[in-house]
């Protein structure tokens, strides 16, 4: 996969008591960055100037009101509104774990937004970050659970995974992790995470889709102390090319 380094602006965001937040002042050049944290500590809320990467992350950012902002990128149009962690997708609403705010003109946006949300993954590498160039593909993933009402914690779950182009697609793993499964509150809050504690091989492996064609892929879910209530189930294929999320789907449990 073709990788590129990117310049971003790093704001190490420390919340106190009081909410204060402090950020750096320089501007950071990834290839000769001396990190005053390490690249592998960063966490999905650091806090990242979204606004200062259009050109690296192709994409635009647009305000549309005082504190509500329109980002375009390829075919995908997402809404956010400062000091608020929902985020819409089209008829799509995410949340995401820390809210969005504006700092002496920067739009800093958690950084699950670039990895979660647009897709790219962040590769400790060369004394900074790369971040590779996301792919585009004709695949359509879709999540399928075996109930909606969930009474005894357990229920599986399948990926389907479609092939909407007119020629074979080819999917690219780093390890034997190909996808993970979220299950959030009404919040946006993960409550569960499919891939937590369990271990997966470091073998590179591949998945080939001929056109139209449609596979499977299966995983059981285990909810025991997930407490009563209602859910937002949602997973990814978590492949080198690019997260390619699922739609977000309610459950129930009982």
């Amino acid at each position: 996969m073709k990788k590129r380094a990117i310049v971003l602006f790093m704001f190490l965001v420390l919340l106190f008591a009081n909410t204060t937040v402090l950020l750096a002042d320089d501007v950071i050049e990834l290839d000769e960055l001396d990190f005053d944290i390490k690249p592998e500590i960063l966490t999905d809320e650091t806090m990242v100037p979204i606004n200062q990467l259009e050109e690296e992350l192709d994409l635009k950012v647009m305000r549309l009101f005082s504190d509500r902002f329109f980002i375009h990128r390829g075919n995908k149009h997402y809404i956010f509104k400062l000091g608020e962690r929902e985020i819409k997708l089209r008829n799509k609403t995410g949340y995401l774990n820390k809210a969005p705010v504006e700092i002496n003109g920067h739009i800093l946006v958690p950084l699950e937004f670039i990895t979660d949300v647009l897709g790219f993954r962040i590769i400790p590498g060369g004394g900074g970050l790369t971040l590779p160039e996301q792919k585009l593909t004709n695949i359509d993933v879709s999540l399928i659970t075996e109930k909606r009402v969930i009474k005894n914690g357990r229920v599986s779950v399948y990926f389907l995974l479609e092939n909407k182009g007119e020629r074979r697609e080819r999917l690219n793993f780093s390890s034997g992790k190909k996808f993970d499964i979220l299950l959030r509150s009404k919040s946006g809050n993960i409550v569960y995470r499919w891939s937590e504690n369990k271990r997966f091989s470091q073998a590179l492996s591949q998945i080939e889709i001929e056109a139209d064609e449609t596979i499977s892929m299966q995983a059981d879910l285990k909810l025991y102390h997930v407490d009563d209530g209602e859910y937002y189930l949602e997973g990814y294929i978590d492949a080198e090319e690019g997260r390619l999320w699922t739609d977000r789907q309610m459950i129930l449990i009982d």
